[in-house]
């Protein structure tokens, strides 16, 4: 019974450990994707002769 429980409750905190790294890892992904976002606004609206849309 009691040993059931502690087991469950390490699995539940094995999850939230695997949730909380992916959502380091989608923090990551979005704040670099962030980055280039703004890498491209700072960049010459005009490359290579053609009008760049900026889409924010």
């Amino acid at each position: 019974g009691q040993r059931s429980a502690v087991s469950g409750q390490r699995s539940a905190v094995s999850g939230q450990r695997s949730a909380v790294s992916g959502q380091l890892i989608l923090f990551k992904s979005t704040s670099t994707s962030v980055a280039q976002a703004l890498a491209l606004a700072k960049r010459p609206r005009y490359a290579n002769g053609h009008a760049v849309r900026t889409t924010l």
